[in-house]
């Protein structure tokens, strides 16, 4: 099961600070949803079920999925 298709646009200060998609932005974004947790079985995220689907100027759109419940 897809928990949630999410829009994140990037502060100014993260794009300039810490670059490019592999050098800190999506990464920034992996690490705090690793924080959160599934609202159906309560396991948190793992870095796998974080996908980048899209990265537009100043946005990054990612998909996050629960790899415990699917």
């Amino acid at each position: 099961m897809t928990i949630a298709n999410v829009l994140i646009k990037e502060p100014r200060k993260w794009r300039t600070n810490m670059g490019n998609l592999h050098g800190g932005s999506f990464q920034a974004i992996q690490e705090y949803f690793q924080q959160k947790e599934c609202r159906f079985c309560s396991h948190a995220f793992k870095a796998d079920g974080i996908q980048l689907l899209r990265e537009e100027p100043g946005v990054l759109v990612v998909r996050v999925t629960c790899s415990n419940c699917n």
